[in-house]
């Protein structure tokens, strides 16, 4: 089974396509080799954000004033427009070349055979043609704004009654003031466009995963990743911890909110965070579970043909330097026969060692800590902020 030697997609990309990415290049926040990020993701934030604070100053729900719930102690405005938005474009560059190089992995590496590249090409295709979808965005921009005539006419999502930034809300519906309005049709449907659209990317990048799963990949047993050579894929997971992060930011603003304004004691919200937690994991490395039953059967199959060699050699090794076979004068001291079983041995450890599942325990580590990171702030809203430097005291000191 020959290599693959065909041109690796250099130019492939997850995230550089689809309407809404012509549509930013044509106003200069996205450039042809030139990603303009950090520009991009400012711009976002401060057209979501921006705009509800001077509409909300206007209107006198800014600060405490006539509101019972003003826009800047509102956290769930910071943790969708100045932490999720931003975090989720930046994403785009940090996350896309991590995907791009490991599609081209599959190549570089051996990994993918001459005889099973028309499939990998294909799958390619396919993420492409799906990443470029004008049918899908436009479906996503439908359920969005559908969702938001939901939304205004069942009270919204802030249940709580009264005078808010956004309006008055109560049972019959909200009465939206100018800065509702902008949240509403404009701020709110930016964030769960890139929150779906990210979605989205995942679902392509799961099926592409799958499309590798039914190759004949060129795994071995003894690779020094210890998850047959599949270990990249596990490095490359690890680094949608952005997105985690960003979900994690604006889970930890909704439960600020319930915690300052409708008293929820921070007990309550424990449950919710772990599951969170788990379903981060799921959805960012249940992918990778596709490649149990190839890793499983690769290391099934190392045990028996390494093992088959371990055998030959060691009773080879027996019979000259135990039961006294070595020719007269030649002495184990020195012998390239000792550094040989070593080595067998060696090979033989990375098979028993070799995983099953092509991440490890601090690609896990990495998911959960950025899940769990933004919600360390909300210690401050339960204890003051001398109590917890003592508490960080006593365990440090």
């Amino acid at each position: 089974m020959s290599v693959a030697k065909s041109t690796i997609p250099a130019d492939f990309s997850l995230v550089d396509g689809g309407p809404m990415h012509r549509l930013m290049e044509r106003v200069g926040l996205a450039k042809p080799g030139s990603e303009r990020v950090l520009w991009r993701a400012i711009t976002f934030a401060l057209f979501t954000w921006l705009p509800l604070l001077i509409f909300s100053a206007i209107e006198g729900t800014a600060l405490r004033g006539n509101a019972n719930v003003p826009f800047l102690l509102d956290f769930t405005a910071y943790g969708r427009f100045l932490i999720a938005v931003p975090a989720m474009i930046v994403a785009e560059a940090y996350v896309g070349w991590r995907v791009a190089a490991a599609v081209r992995h599959f190549l570089s590496s051996g990994l993918v055979s001459n005889e099973d590249f028309p499939q990998f090409e294909a799958a390619v295709g396919e993420a492409t043609k799906d990443r470029d979808s004008l049918a899908m965005e436009l479906l996503l921009v439908g359920f969005i704004y559908a969702w938001a005539v939901v939304q205004i006419l069942g009270a919204g999502e802030l249940a709580i009654p009264g005078i808010t930034w956004h309006g008055v809300t109560a049972e019959a519906g909200e009465k939206l003031n100018l800065a509702g309005w902008w949240f509403r049709l404009v701020s709110l449907p930016v964030f769960q466009f890139l929150w779906l659209r990210w979605i989205w990317r995942v679902v392509l990048w799961s099926k592409f995963l799958w499309h590798m799963s039914k190759l004949r990949l060129r795994l071995i047993s003894t690779h020094p990743d210890s998850a047959g050579g599949l270990g990249f894929l596990g490095e490359t997971h690890g680094e949608f911890a952005v997105i985690v992060f960003a979900l994690g930011a604006v889970l930890s603003s909704v439960f600020a909110r319930s915690i300052l304004f409708e008293k929820v004691p921070l007990s309550e919200l424990r449950l919710p965070l772990a599951a969170f937690v788990l379903l981060c994991i799921l959805i960012f490395l249940g992918p990778l579970l596709l490649f149990v039953p190839m890793l499983y059967d690769v290391k099934r199959r190392g045990f028996l043909e390494y093992g088959a060699v371990a055998h030959m050699y060691t009773r080879q090794f027996d019979d000259k330097w135990v039961k006294g076979g070595a020719p007269e004068g030649e002495l184990i001291l020195g012998s390239a026969d000792v550094q040989s079983l070593a080595d067998i041995g060696n090979s033989f450890e990375f098979v028993r060692r070799m995983t099953i599942v092509p991440f490890n325990k601090i690609t896990v580590l990495k998911l959960t800590v950025a899940a769990l990171a933004p919600f360390l702030p909300l210690t401050f809203l339960i204890m003051p902020v001398n109590e917890v430097l003592k508490k960080l005291a006593q365990i440090l000191l």
